[in-house]
């Protein structure tokens, strides 16, 4: 499966996240509750503004979409948390459907997919392992932080 993933083309990888949040049950994510594409979003733009001044173009970076830089940037971030996910044997089904459904023609990206992008890299980056369950997103800023230094800088650049 490692191979399924770096063979995706950059378009694939992002989809892949976008679709790997679709099949995700809610008994996964904390409550028992799946966060809603409006959370999610909202996520996304609280990391914006909460991030430290040095990391919140890299944060932007990655949430905005359109330009060919943001969507290598976003889906470099998204083999990163499809890799995260395979790892947790109760998700690597769902890894490889959500690969096998961002294959197929039909799927378009959507605008807002780099929020999504941004919400299961914090989401991963706090998976209990044990229990295969996602712990919450207390640890954004540290899980930007741990991106490669070259990722976030490529980020960075992608904001005026």
């Amino acid at each position: 499966m490692p191979d399924a993933i770096e063979n995706l083309t950059d378009e694939q990888a992002i989809r892949a996240v976008r679709r790997f949040y679709e099949l995700t049950p809610a008994s996964i994510w904390e409550g028992g509750r799946k966060p809603s594409p409006e959370y999610i979003r909202s996520l996304a733009e609280a990391a914006k503004d909460d991030a430290p001044a040095e990391l919140q173009p890299a944060v932007a970076g990655l949430v905005n979409a359109g330009s060919a830089e943001a969507t290598v940037a976003q889906a470099t971030v998204a083999r990163i948390v499809l890799r995260r996910a395979q790892a947790v044997p109760s998700f690597t089904p769902l890894v490889t459907q959500a690969i096998g459904d961002a294959c197929k023609p039909a799927m378009a990206i959507d605008p807002v997919t780099g929020a999504f992008i941004l919400a299961f890299l914090l989401f991963t980056s706090d998976i209990d392992l044990k229990k295969g369950r996602f712990r919450g997103a207390a640890y954004a800023v540290k899980a930007i932080q741990a991106l490669p230094k070259e990722l976030l800088v490529k980020l960075a650049k992608l904001i005026p």
